[in-house]
């Protein structure tokens, strides 16, 4: 607020006191979104909203061009595309996964820096991620699933399989909530925090490369290590998933309620709502989902070592001579 104090001189000194971090922290980010990411925005419209471009106090996106997210995963499908077409065909479908995986796990990485932190900070980081989000969902269902399999070579190694359905789910509820995210600016930081289970992206594709070079019988302590992190990383998923799934349900199930009796104030902002919260119960149920899947392996597998060491023992064994006549 202002406070107008008198100093022993006749003129008057205006002195312009912050607010305090909790009243910064109660701000709605929906008006950052609105009025964010433009130079010099003058009053944002809420308390201490006040200079460049806006929005909870800080207009921390102002600080760069609104568009420059948008550009990250751009820049990443060239690249993977660059090296997709440049390596051998059967290094292309490693290529592609490996240059996800470390796009994917510094994502993960940036959005638990981005939740870690006070409500009231890195606002403009949390949008930034949000945009960065929904790019690289469209970008990889178009090259992972479109494209590549267009450009499929077998004989040559080259299998570049389409996207699985659990992942064409997974990408569309997660282009829907972002998008969504950014049209209203609500649950940003929960959408935030929701993409921290990216820093998990590794492990399916590690057990995938695993038993595809025959090493899951071979090299048993590497399967078990890879079954504990897969187990792990895929408990953190559903963890993170009811963290933000449970703790709004109340209000986005109220907000859909009041949207179909038409009682809703803001329409837009319940449908939004209504939608973030749908396709994070959507994603959940799919951790779930795979979390079960992973048991169910766990549990096979150590079926087999209790069995008698999983059959490797058989399997790389000479085989036996056989009587001569026999066919």
């Amino acid at each position: 607020g202002l406070a107008w104090t008198r100093a022993r001189s006749p003129h008057a000194r205006r002195v312009v006191r912050a607010p305090p971090p909790s009243r910064l922290a109660l701000q709605r980010p929906r008006a950052a979104l609105v009025l964010a990411s433009g130079g010099d925005g003058g009053d944002a419209g809420t308390p201490g909203g006040r200079g460049r471009g806006g929005g909870d106090g800080e207009g921390e996106e102002g600080e760069y061009p609104r568009m420059w997210p948008f550009f990250i995963p751009l820049l990443h499908a060239s690249n993977k595309g660059l090296l997709a077409w440049a390596v051998a065909p059967e290094l292309r479908d490693l290529v592609v996964r490996v240059a996800d995986v470390g796009f994917l796990g510094f994502f993960g990485a940036l959005a638990a820096l981005a939740s870690a932190a006070p409500a009231h900070t890195l606002v403009g980081l949390r949008f930034a991620l949000v945009k960065v989000g929904l790019a690289h969902m469209l970008l990889e269902t178009l090259v992972n699933g479109v494209l590549l399999p267009m450009h499929r070579c077998p004989e040559k190694g080259a299998r570049s399989p389409t996207l699985r359905p659990g992942i064409w789910a997974h990408h569309v509820l997660a282009t829907l909530a972002f998008a969504a995210v950014l049209i209203s600016g609500e649950f940003v930081q929960e959408s935030v925090f929701l993409c921290t289970t990216e820093v998990t992206a590794a492990l399916p594709p590690a057990m995938q490369e695993l038993r595809r070079a025959r090493r899951e019988t071979s090299e048993p302590e590497l399967a078990a290590a890879l079954v504990v992190l897969l187990v792990t990383g895929f408990a953190f998923r559903c963890a993170v998933s009811w963290a933000v799934v449970v703790p709004n349900a109340r209000v986005s199930v109220r907000s859909m309620l009041e949207l179909a009796r038409g009682e809703a104030v803001a329409p837009g902002v319940a449908a939004a709502r209504g939608v973030v919260w749908s396709c994070a119960v959507g994603l959940g149920a799919l951790n779930a989902h795979w979390m079960h899947r992973v048991l169910l392996g766990a549990r096979k597998a150590v079926a087999k070592a209790m069995a008698g060491g999983g059959g490797g023992a058989a399997r790389n064994a000479e085989p036996k001579p056989k009587p001569k006549g026999t066919l």
